[in-house]
């Protein structure tokens, strides 16, 4: 866990990375979580603590890593 995940999130965002453009997610257990992809394809998971959701049904997702986009035949990996 670590905090400062929203500003991390904006922070690599703001760089314009080609390839590398992670969403932010609110998940059901109370985490508000990015990642990226190192060069090696292994997939680094940041998370923070944050309040829990007071419904059950109420969490909405900001976005997920599956957002970024590669271009076909470049990355080598199946899906992830």
């Amino acid at each position: 866990m670590m905090k400062g995940v929203h500003a991390f999130h904006t922070e690599i965002v703001s760089k314009g990375y080609r390839y590398m453009r992670p969403g932010l997610e609110t998940t059901p257990w109370g985490t508000l979580e990015t990642g990226v992809i190192d060069p090696f394809g292994n997939l680094i998971r940041f998370c923070e603590r944050v309040e829990q959701p007071t419904h059950p049904n109420s969490v909405v997702p900001v976005g997920t890593i599956h957002d970024r986009v590669e271009p076909a035949g470049k990355s080598g990996h199946g899906p992830l």
